[in-house]
């Protein structure tokens, strides 16, 4: 299992360019590949420099980099995006190094190119379990969850190391994307993705992430698939838990409902997304202290958010409420000259005035 997990998601050798924040660019083999952690890594060569020693003086390890090429066995166009030495170290006329990396977009070149036919984009996901046949409508056209052959041992690896994996796919048949640029659709994945996560974290509540997404387009023959672009970023990693409020005989039920009643004013109005990293992270942490915090975040901000939408949040009206602010300021400012009290506890008292109006609940 241990070789299972060290060996890369995908891999790129490329020949191409580095260009550095100075505006300086350079000749450079190097090579990329996504880790099963979704972590981005790299190792660069820089040769045939006048200035190999000069160089690794004046350019820091924190300066990021941008690299572009070719891959070498497939020709396909890549460029690293936001990359930083990890280690590096150089010749008279050469420089080495690792890095690592944030974003990588494969086939750059096709972003602008409009979809011909339907479209069907693959997403790799991080930290899911195993789910039951999930498969649902989505914004773009049908969705299911698909799963690696070996989930059973990879659950093992999350649930007893709590080493962050990917586990899972999310598959979408964008038919409907005839017409739309490849950037178009990408972004498009990308905000589905991330609200039919919202329902997994909760289902499963454990922190899912994607790192990967695969574009692809129906041939000729509308008979197979060919690739237009991969987008690879580095997924918020976060330890994997294991305590679900369904199980995987229910997961495709409790998915298919909920998700059916989602759309994004879940966040906006009553900070749905919100509440469930809040709810995951109080389940993921290790001291109860944390843990409890956490849950007290989660509700509360829930409950503020229910208070608004109901018209509970305050006492009084703005306009009422001010006509009162003034009022007992103008109070509060004799009286404290009475009373001798120092200026800087009156306006330390003022400021608590502004809460009166909260509601009691919140």
């Amino acid at each position: 299992m241990a070789g299972r997990i060290e060996k890369p998601l995908v891999r790129y050798d490329c020949v191409g360019t580095v260009s550095f924040r100075s505006g300086e660019t350079y000749c450079a083999d190097f090579s990329v590949k996504q880790l099963q952690d979704g972590t981005i890594a790299g190792t660069l060569l820089l040769h045939n420099l006048q200035e190999g020693l000069s160089l690794i003086m004046t350019t820091s390890e924190l300066d990021p980099f941008e690299l572009e090429g070719q891959e070498r066995a497939s020709g396909f166009p890549s460029r690293v995006e936001d990359c930083h030495f990890t280690r590096r170290w150089s010749g008279a006329m050469s420089l080495q190094g690792e890095f690592i990396a944030f974003i990588v977009i494969v086939r750059p070149d096709l972003l602008e190119r409009r979809i011909e036919r339907g479209a069907f984009a693959v997403v790799s996901i991080t930290n899911m379990y195993k789910t039951f046949r999930v498969i649902l409508d989505g914004p773009l056209g049908t969705m299911q969850i698909a799963h690696e052959p070996d989930i059973d041992d990879l659950e093992q690896l999350m649930r007893y190391q709590k080493i962050s994996l990917v586990t899972s796919y999310v598959e979408i048949f964008a038919e409907g994307s005839t017409g739309k640029l490849v950037r178009e659709l990408i972004h498009d994945v990308e905000d589905v993705t991330r609200g039919f996560l919202s329902i997994t974290r909760l289902a499963q509540t454990c922190w899912h992430d994607w790192c990967n997404i695969r574009i692809y387009e129906k041939d000729e023959t509308g008979e197979r698939f060919q690739l237009l672009a991969i987008k690879m970023r580095v997924p918020w990693k976060k330890p994997p838990v294991d305590r679900g409020i369904t199980n995987v005989a229910h997961s495709d039920l409790f998915i298919r409902n909920a998700y059916a009643s989602y759309n994004t004013e879940l966040e906006t109005k009553h900070g749905f997304e919100t509440a469930i990293h809040w709810y995951v992270e109080s389940n993921a942490g290790e001291v109860i202290e944390t843990k409890y915090l956490l849950a007290c975040t989660c509700l509360e901000l829930l409950t503020d958010r229910l208070a608004k939408q109901r018209g509970e949040e305050f006492i009084l009206d703005k306009a009422t409420f001010k006509e009162l602010y003034q009022f007992l300021k103008e109070k509060l400012l004799s009286w404290s000259i009475e009373k001798g009290v120092p200026e800087s506890k009156r306006k330390l008292t003022e400021q608590t005035l502004l809460g009166l109006n909260r509601s009691r609940g919140r």
